[in-house]
């Protein structure tokens, strides 16, 4: 059985793979004291690392096969105390994971990218658009992007980057997507804007797919660097989002449209996904309809 060791576990999207690989992997994953663990306690049949116990080092003694890598450390807009922390989380630490790689003859690593990387004054994202980070985080996300290449390329070990166009579903964070659902649930009023952005919404189900055909792909990986755009290649609107989550609900009133745009409010977003189809044989199968119904049942049932 293939050993896969999971960073991120405890996060949002890691912890729905996580459920997913323990179903045919020997699975750990790397946690810290202060962790919050409250995704993963209906979850079992996994190993456990604390990394403010041991090493690095330490734990790659257990001779894994494959790395894949969610970890990350995300602020919309940093602050001037976020930059350390951020470049730790989303260089130094997965850097350091590439290390220990080489040193254990460790041969595959998949990681965690952002549509935040690309241009996105580009129309349909392409893993060939050029790439101008929105953000600090997604500037790390970049940097560590340059180390991964070339770890790639001097030792070896095979790689493939997974670029995520706004994810959402069950036990998601702090987005605007829970905000509503939360705010129907208990009966108060929600605030957002005019609702015209569109965004490439894409289901968390639908994305642990693409890790699991990832997984299954990069063994026989013939290039040494690939990178996936993994989206529906279908944008819908916030506007849109409200209407169904109103008629899922069957509350209307509540989401007032009212606030102004911010600043950094991005308006489009869609991934040409036609290399993850091709390749991977990656499939989105979840509709938005179907996404947001999950998502709100989910919520309904932990409130």
């Amino acid at each position: 059985m293939m050993k896969i060791l999971l960073t991120g576990a405890n996060g949002f999207i890691g912890s729905h793979l996580l459920e997913r690989l323990v179903e045919s992997y020997d699975v750990s994953i790397i946690k810290r004291k202060n962790s919050n663990l409250s995704r993963l306690r209906k979850i079992e049949g996994y190993k456990s690392f604390n990394l403010d116990e041991q090493s690095l080092n330490e734990i790659f003694e257990s001779n894994f096969d494959m790395v894949v890598h969610l970890a990350t450390h995300y602020r919309k807009e940093h602050k001037k105390e976020d930059i350390e922390e951020m470049i730790r989380t989303n260089i130094t630490f997965p850097t350091l994971l590439l290390e220990n790689m080489v040193e254990r003859n460790v041969k595959y690593f998949i990681n965690t990218g952002t549509f935040f990387e690309y241009d996105l004054s580009e129309e349909a994202l392409n893993e060939d658009s050029p790439i101008s980070p929105y953000n600090l985080y997604a500037a790390t996300k970049a940097g560590f992007l340059e180390n991964l290449k070339f770890f790639s390329r001097d030792h070896k070990i095979k790689v493939i980057d997974l670029k995520l166009f706004s994810p959402y579903g069950p036990r998601d964070n702090q987005k605007f997507i829970p905000y509503l659902i939360k705010c129907l649930l208990k009966d108060v009023e929600a605030h957002v804007s005019l609702g015209e952005q569109q965004l490439d919404l894409t289901y968390v189900g639908d994305i642990v797919d693409a890790y699991k055909k990832s997984i299954d792909y990069i063994t026989r990986m013939d290039l040494g660097f690939q990178s996936f755009n993994i989206g529906k290649g279908h944008p819908e609107s916030i506007r849109r989002v409200v209407e169904l989550l109103e008629d899922i609900s069957g509350k209307r009133g509540l989401i007032n449209m009212d606030r102004d745009y911010g600043e950094r409010d991005i308006f489009f977003s869609c991934a040409d996904n036609s290399r993850s189809r091709r390749i991977l044989g990656w499939e989105p199968k979840i509709t938005l309809e179907e996404g947001l119904k999950l998502t709100y049942g989910d919520y309904q049932n932990g409130i």
